[in-house]
């Protein structure tokens, strides 16, 4: 094992398990609901870190794998197996919503080549319509097999090519939108760009065990107010606010603020499965809760914590039920 880097880190643990609430948080419009702008711009600036640092997280631990057992194409396609495995188990789970989607979108607009292509492109690129998870792990898996396999002998070019996708990316999307059937910013070409952060500051944490804390945190201060301008002047030009310039940056620096925090997560492990069991399930289970009671409940805030207590129901009966050989499908839920 290498010097510095212990089997759990418990600061990535407590990173994404923030990340996932905050997700949660955003799609279920809990943030939208601050009482004012500031608030409101103030945490959606956290929620849009929450999908990098999943990212930079999964680099970071594949880099981590790779470099304390040397099975580079043995860990790349264990890791690909393993997203492929969850996309197809969430994409049956999603199928009634997808194809209710798709029904709909061929009633209004009808059958056509030119509608086909572009949904079967919308679904390569940035996932099944109604599936919002669904471009985290397109994107993963681009990214993974972009940063890992495809450049790996080729670094600069990669980190180029990773890096002139992003540009476009925001500028087509924050600062100059174009109307496409395609959203850009939640697609496959915003994984390379986060992927490649990841593996650099797996290299840093290696080589650098040691920081000074305090000019980290200012540092992700001062960034942090430029992504709050960079949000206002995207707003400005009524572009999308996913993917700015800052993004990366900032979410590289809370990486490491919390990567050197000096916190032993108990139960790491299980929380590791919450969150990503949260971030994938979230957004059905407000679907169908939302079916039956959303005119019920009228508190954004009771909403949000009902979904997040239907998020920890359904982990554990699913984290019980994979004991048993007859439920093993649902080792594939996380």
């Amino acid at each position: 094992m290498i010097k510095g880097t212990p089997k759990d880190i418990g600061g990535i643990d407590i990173l994404k398990i923030f990340a996932a609430l905050l997700i949660v948080a955003l799609h279920s419009e809990l943030i939208l609901s601050l009482n004012t702008k500031f608030h409101t711009q103030l945490f959606m600036i956290f929620a849009r870190m929450a999908v990098p640092l999943f990212f930079i997280s999964s680099s970071f631990l594949l880099a981590r794998h790779i470099s304390m057992h040397h099975d580079q194409q043995q860990a790349v396609g264990k890791y690909v197996k393993r997203v492929s495995r969850l996309y197809l188990f969430w994409l049956v789970l999603y199928g009634y919503f997808i194809v209710k989607a798709t029904e709909a979108n061929i009633t209004i607009n009808g059958w056509s080549i030119q509608n086909f292509v572009w949904g079967f492109l919308r679904c390569l690129l940035s996932g099944p319509k109604t599936m919002l998870l669904g471009w985290y792990l397109n994107a993963s898996l681009f990214g993974v097999l972009f940063v890992y396999y495809w450049f790996e002998k080729h670094h600069y070019l990669g980190v180029a090519l990773a890096l002139i996708s992003f540009i476009l990316v925001v500028i087509f999307s924050g600062y100059y939108p174009l109307q496409w059937p395609l959203q850009v910013q939640t697609s496959i070409f915003v994984g390379p760009i986060y992927f490649y952060l990841g593996k650099l500051l797996f290299w840093w944490f290696e080589h650098k065990p040691r920081v000074n804390y305090w000019i980290l945190a200012g540092l992700t201060t001062l960034v942090f107010c430029l992504a709050w301008w960079e949000i206002h002047v995207a707003s400005f030009y009524h572009g999308n606010n996913d993917q700015l310039f800052t993004f990366p940056l900032l979410a590289s620096l809370l990486f490491l603020l919390f990567l050197y925090l000096p916190i032993k997560l108990p139960y790491a492990h299980w929380w590791r499965n919450l969150t990503s069991f949260m971030y994938l399930s979230h957004y059905l289970l407000m679907k169908i809760f939302y079916n039956f009671l959303y005119f019920q409940i009228h508190s954004v805030a009771q909403r949000y914590l009902i979904i997040v207590g239907l998020v920890l129901l359904s982990y554990s009966v699913v984290s019980w039920l994979q004991r048993y050989n007859w439920a093993k499908i649902l080792r594939n839920a996380f």
